[in-house]
């Protein structure tokens, strides 16, 4: 009896706050920022594959480059910074950011902030991009559409909730 009241409870809950969150376009279309804890580094090198802006200064496809920590600051081209953003000039624009063998890219606006005493790197970027991105590293195509249908409703609500 409890099991069924606890079931009914829950599908009532998702069920309401799906509809709610679906219907309420400021959160359904805003973007979000994603720390990138796993990433976080004293050292991050940079790949940019699309161009990018930074305080006013274009960097073009192709150009590498190595973002560090230096006297508690983030450190890029010789100049220190309490913290520095990378705008992408159009939508299809990706960076690589790698640390030790660890390789991804990225869509959005990156901004790498101190945190302790490492780089963190924050994604900002759509919602509908960020769960593009999710619901494929979370679970393989393999599974049913419904799983991953459930998967994307499940990391929307989280998404919003954060």
């Amino acid at each position: 009896m409890i099991r069924r009241i606890a079931a009914m409870f829950l599908l009532i809950f998702f069920t309401f706050s799906t509809i709610t969150f679906a219907f309420n376009e400021d959160v359904y279309y805003n973007d979000i920022k994603v720390g990138l804890e796993n990433m976080m580094s004293n050292s991050i090198n940079v790949e940019l594959n699309g161009d990018y802006i930074s305080g006013g200064v274009l960097y073009k496809k192709g150009t590498s480059f190595v973002i560090s920590i230096l006297n508690g600051k983030v450190s890029f081209n010789n100049t220190l910074y309490d913290n520095i953003s990378f705008t992408p000039v159009d939508n299809s624009s990706t960076m690589r950011l790698i640390v030790g063998i660890k390789r991804y890219n990225f869509k959005g606006q990156l901004d790498f902030v101190v945190k302790g005493d490492m780089i963190l790197p924050i994604n900002t970027i759509n919602i509908e991009e960020y769960l593009n991105g999710v619901v494929g590293y979370e679970m393989s195509n393999s599974y049913p559409l419904e799983a991953l249908k459930a998967q994307a409703v499940a990391a929307r609500n989280y998404a919003s909730l954060r």
